[in-house]
């Protein structure tokens, strides 16, 4: 098994050693050999190959995930944004965030609500006293 990313591979070239440990024990086996392969899971078995659930699941998690982080921001902002002032820049971040996930697009609301997270944490690292976002507030 390998990952390809954007740095390319990251695994061994099959049979090779891994970390210097050869010694007595030989040579691993490739990792394309049938020992490396997963068995299915039976409890998704009956899914795995139905694309609609798999976008049905996808989609739920990213509602679920973009509304709890928007309204953590939310609260956030809310407690915080009179008394630290530079907060304000970071609303309509989060106002177009909510934005996007009432127009059901989670994945984008997702993502520009971890644009106004990033924006109150570069703002954490340069305003003393300004509390941390996993605060309960």
């Amino acid at each position: 098994m390998t990952f390809q990313g954007t740095q390319g591979t990251l695994a061994p070239p099959v049979g090779a050693s891994i970390g210097g440990f050869m010694g007595a024990v030989g040579r691993f086996a490739p990792l394309e050999s049938p020992i490396a392969t997963a068995a299915p899971n039976p409890v998704l078995a009956p899914y795995q190959t139905t694309p609609d659930v798999e976008a049905r699941a996808a989609t739920d998690f990213m509602q679920d995930a973009s509304a709890d982080l928007i309204r953590k921001l939310y609260r956030y902002l809310e407690a915080n944004a009179p008394q630290y002032r530079r907060l304000n820049e970071c609303v309509p971040l989060v106002r177009h965030a909510a934005e996007l996930y009432g127009a059901r697009d989670y994945t984008a609301a997702f993502s520009q609500a971890y644009q106004a997270y990033r924006a109150i944490t570069i703002q954490r690292s340069s305003i003393p006293g300004l509390p941390g976002l996993d605060q309960s507030v």
